[in-house]
C-alpha cells in the first residue's frame, strides 16, 4: 500500500472557509468526503496504489501544492501536484504551481531522462471549482505533451478538440487562444527559436513571467526534439552570459542543452517504383549496422499479411500423434498460439535492456524502463 504526502501549509489552504464553503456549493458537505474523491481518482489512475488516506508533513525542495506518492520501503513512486479549490488572486492555473518544483529538481541534477524534466511521473489533480479559462486549457495541454497525468476532479474539457501531437498543431491550437504565444516562441525553417519578449529581455525583475513562458517552452522544445527540428536558444545563451540570472530561466536552458545532446532516429520512408534500389540502400544504411541479426527484422506488408502473422495469433498445425490417428489415417489439425515478429522483436529489446521477460518489462515504471 502506498502512501500519500501532502504538505502542512497545503492544508491550511484546504482548511480556509472560503474553500469549505465553495466545495459545499459542488455537493461535498466535509472535506473528508472531498479527500476521499481525491484518493478515489488517484487510485482509479493507478490502481496498485491503494491509497488509504492521505499525511500532512514539511517537506524540503517543493512548493506548497507539490506532494508525493511513496511505496511501502518509502521509495519515490509519483510527483504529485494538487491544485487548491480556490487559488490566489495574483496564482496562474499549474504553472505557478509546478514549474519552480522543476527548476529545482534541474538545477539540482535530480532528472534522469533528457526528454523528461522530473525525476518521477506526475500526477495533476486539478479540484480547483471556478470554469477552467482557455489559458487553463493551454496550460493543460502543454502539461500532458511533457508527459504530466491530468486528473480533473470535476471533468470538465481539457483541451479544445484540436489535435496537439506535433509541434505545428501545438502552436496553432494554443495560437488561437493564447495570441501573445509569440512573446515566447517562434517557428520557422525547422527551427524553434525561442524568445526573450515575455521575460523583458531581462532587462527589469521577473516576477511570473517565467512560469507563463515555462508552460509554453517546455512542451515546445519537446515535441521540436521528437521531431528532428533544431531549436535555438541563442537569445538565452547571450543573457546569461552577460550576467543575466534567474533560477527558472537557468533551468529550462540546462534542460534544452542536455536534450539537444540527445539522438532521437526519426523514421524513414523510401520510396520509388520497383528496381530503384530501395531494398539495396535500406540493407547498405541500416541493416549492415546491425552484427547480430536478432537486433533487426525485415517484414514485408502486403495485402495478405495479417495481424496473426505481425503480433501474435492461433496457426494450425498437422498433429501426428500416433495415439490421435489410431483409427483413421487423417492427420488431426491442431491450433496453437505463436508469436509474430513484432512480438518477437518486443521480446528482444527487453531482452537487450536487462530484463527477464517482455513481462517484466511491461511490469516495470515508465521511469525505469525510460531511464535505466
Amino acid at each position: 500500500m502506498a502512501t500519500l504526502i501532502l504538505t502542512d501549509k497545503f492544508k491550511e489552504i484546504l482548511e480556509r472557509q472560503e474553500v469549505v464553503e465553495a466545495l459545499s456549493e459542488k455537493g461535498y458537505n466535509s472535506l473528508d468526503s472531498f479527500l476521499k474523491e481525491i484518493l478515489k481518482r488517484i487510485n482509479n489512475f493507478d490502481a496498485s496504489l491503494n491509497l488509504k488516506s492521505i499525511s500532512y508533513h514539511t517537506l524540503q525542495d517543493t512548493d506548497t501544492y507539490i506532494g508525493v506518492i511513496l511505496d511501502e520501503y518509502l521509495n519515490k513512486l509519483y510527483n504529485i501536484c494538487v491544485i487548491p479549490p480556490k487559488l490566489g488572486t495574483r496564482s496562474g492555473f499549474l504553472s505557478q504551481q509546478i514549474f519552480g518544483f522543476i527548476s529545482n529538481l534541474i538545477n539540482g541534477s535530480k532528472t534522469n531522462n533528457p526528454l523528461f524534466p522530473v525525476d518521477k511521473p506526475v500526477i495533476v489533480v486539478n479540484c480547483l471549482v471556478e470554469n477552467l479559462t482557455d489559458s487553463a486549457i493551454c496550460n493543460i495541454i502543454g502539461a500532458k505533451i511533457i508527459g504530466f497525468n491530468y486528473i480533473d476532479i470535476f471533468n470538465r474539457q481539457e483541451d479544445f478538440g484540436a489535435p496537439n501531437s506535433t509541434l505545428a498543431e501545438f502552436i496553432n491550437t494554443i495560437s488561437e487562444y493564447k495570441k501573445d504565444i509569440f512573446k515566447d516562441i517562434e517557428f520557422k525553417e525547422n527551427t524553434l527559436v525561442l524568445k526573450t519578449e515575455r521575460l523583458k529581455d531581462f532587462k527589469g525583475s521577473l516576477t511570473n513571467e517565467p512560469y507563463y513562458f515555462a508552460i509554453t517552452a517546455y512542451p515546445a522544445v519537446i515535441l521540436a526534439k521528437k521531431e528532428g527540428y533544431k531549436i535555438d536558444i541563442t537569445n538565452f545563451e547571450d543573457k546569461l552570459n552577460n550576467g543575466k540570472s534567474n533560477k527558472n530561466i537557468n533551468a529550462f536552458v540546462t534542460f534544452v542543452k542536455k536534450l539537444q545532446t540527445i539522438k532521437i532516429p526519426i523514421p524513414t520512408i523510401l520510396y520509388g517504383p520497383p528496381g530503384t534500389g530501395k531494398t539495396h540502400k535500406m540493407q547498405k544504411d541500416y541493416i549492415s549496422k546491425y552484427n547480430n541479426s536478432e537486433d533487426v527484422k525485415v517484414v514485408t506488408f502486403h495485402q495478405s499479411y495479417s495481424y496473426e502473422e505481425f503480433v501474435e495469433g492461433l496457426k494450425p498445425v498437422l498433429d501426428k500423434d500416433a495415439n490421435n490417428n489410431a483409427n483413421n489415417n487423417a492427420d488431426n489439425v491442431k491450433y496453437t498460439i505463436e508469436k509474430g515478429i513484432f512480438y518477437e522483436a518486443c521480446e528482444r529489446a527487453a531482452k537487450v535492456a536487462g530484463y527477464g521477460s517482455l513481462k517484466e518489462c511491461i511490469d516495470d515504471t515508465i521511469e525505469n524502463r525510460c531511464c535505466n
